[in-house]
């Protein structure tokens, strides 16, 4: 099964394709009913950055900035994000979206 999520590839020509099982495909989970004000270090989160969301753990915050630092275990990364690219990451399971209880 294809999907196109927005994405585009890297030099913009077309959209990104990726073939999945079919079990794979989930619906795209609820906003927030009420977004977090605040983060915590050692929540796991959704950040939003290049036109996709990526799952990581909120490692610090820059409190004179107001941005939280997300570690992108994947990547071996840690980024600063502004809290409103941020959402805490829900998992599916059995059919229902649920907040991650973390790693």
């Amino acid at each position: 099964m294809a999907f196109n999520a927005g994405l585009r590839r890297n030099d913009l020509s077309e959209p990104l394709r990726e073939v999945v099982a079919a079990d794979e495909v989930r619906p795209p989970p609820p906003p927030p009913e009420l977004p977090p004000i605040r983060f915590f270090s050692g929540d796991r989160v959704d950040a939003f950055d290049n036109d996709g969301w990526w799952v990581g753990t909120v490692s610090g915050m820059n409190v004179e900035e107001g941005t939280y630092y997300v570690y992108f275990e994947l990547f071996m990364v840690e980024i600063a994000y502004h809290p409103s690219k941020l959402r805490l990451h829900q998992d599916w399971n059995k059919g229902k979206w649920s907040v991650s209880s973390g790693y």
